[in-house]
């Protein structure tokens, strides 16, 4: 068994996960809060530490909750069970709850905290903060689908190896121990017609 296939239990989840399920993500939420903590860095010099802190954070926090409803409810619930309409309402909404929750907040940190630095446009903001969830609901929604193909491509090859083996066996089994027997007493019987 692989060191990465190491099987979790995590406190939120059902069942158990894989140790390379939770690397995968824990490297993409470190990489998307890297890329937050770039993006908003001038907050430190033009609002304060803290605002910068909870800037990151809400955004970090709403985007793990919509992501991980999309991945483990609405996908496997809606999604997969062809229920297209139904997993679209449901994302649509979902990003809607988003798109409000941050909108707002945005609202309130650049156009109260910042003040007269930036302009606050509630507009811009909802348009902004769209196209961001979208994106990182694309990547989210990719890095799962390719997991899991990885992981049926893995099983695909397992299978075909444990039925070639089985093929084998057969075959084996197959072999009449008396057809062996008769043919090495010819040999027995030729190699002393042979040597006379």
């Amino acid at each position: 068994m692989d060191f990465l296939d190491k099987q979790l239990k995590l406190p939120f989840s059902k069942g158990t996960v894989s140790l390379k399920y939770v690397l995968a993500h824990s490297t993409y939420w470190l990489l998307i809060t890297g890329f937050f903590i770039y993006e908003k860095r001038y907050l430190i010099y033009k609002a304060s530490m803290p605002y910068f802190v909870a800037c990151v954070t809400v955004r970090i926090a709403l985007l793990i909750v919509i992501a991980y409803l999309n991945l483990h409810f609405f996908l496997p619930k809606y999604l997969l069970k062809k229920r297209y309409f139904i997993y679209s309402v449901a994302v649509i909404a979902s990003v809607i709850g988003y798109l409000t929750a941050q909108s707002l907040f945005d609202f309130y940190l650049y156009g109260y905290v910042i003040g007269p630095m930036r302009n606050s446009d509630l507009m811009e903001s909802l348009s902004y903060n769209f196209f961001s969830t979208l994106w990182y609901l694309g990547l989210m929604l990719a890095l799962k689908l390719s997991m899991d193909w990885y992981g049926q491509q893995l099983l695909i090859q397992k299978i075909t190896v444990e039925k070639l083996n089985a093929e084998v066996n057969f075959l084996r089994a197959q072999v009449n121990p008396h057809f062996l027997f008769n043919i090495l007493n010819n040999l027995y019987a030729l190699t002393l017609k042979n040597q006379n």
